[in-house]
């Protein structure tokens, strides 16, 4: 998951820096739909490693949280194109949020890390599974 949201970060900065080149955008658009779709079947595993008491009550709110999630960044995006700040605006609001979620996943990854190693003893089992 961080080597995904860290391609994603990447792939939509380049897209705003070259978005005036249209074989860059038209490649960056590719690489960054694969991508954004690479990411919801690992965040859907990790959910679930964390809710094997209500799997459905999980998978829910997980889908529930991607939809919020689109519906955010299209309402950022649109407040920076209703600023004025340009049709590219919205390519830095999307790197900035999906900055925004590498920060999550890799403080999520190493506080699963640094709670297994105080205590070695503990299963990989959730919450203490690998990211």
């Amino acid at each position: 998951m961080i080597g995904i949201m860290a391609l994603l970060t990447v792939v939509m900065a380049a897209l705003a820096l070259t978005a005036e080149n249209r074989v860059a955008t038209i490649v960056s658009l590719l690489l960054m739909g694969t991508i954004d779709l690479a990411s919801a079947p690992g965040l859907q595993v990790r959910t679930m490693k964390y809710a094997q008491d209500a799997p459905t009550l999980a998978s829910g709110a997980d889908i529930a949280a991607f939809n919020v999630g689109n519906a955010l960044g299209a309402w950022l995006g649109g407040l920076a194109l209703a600023a004025g700040y340009g049709y590219v605006s919205p390519l830095w609001v999307g790197a900035g949020l999906a900055l925004a979620g590498l920060v999550v996943v890799t403080a999520g990854s190493l506080r699963g890390r640094s709670v297994r190693q105080a205590d070695p003893g503990l299963p990989l089992q959730p919450p203490y599974a690998e990211c």
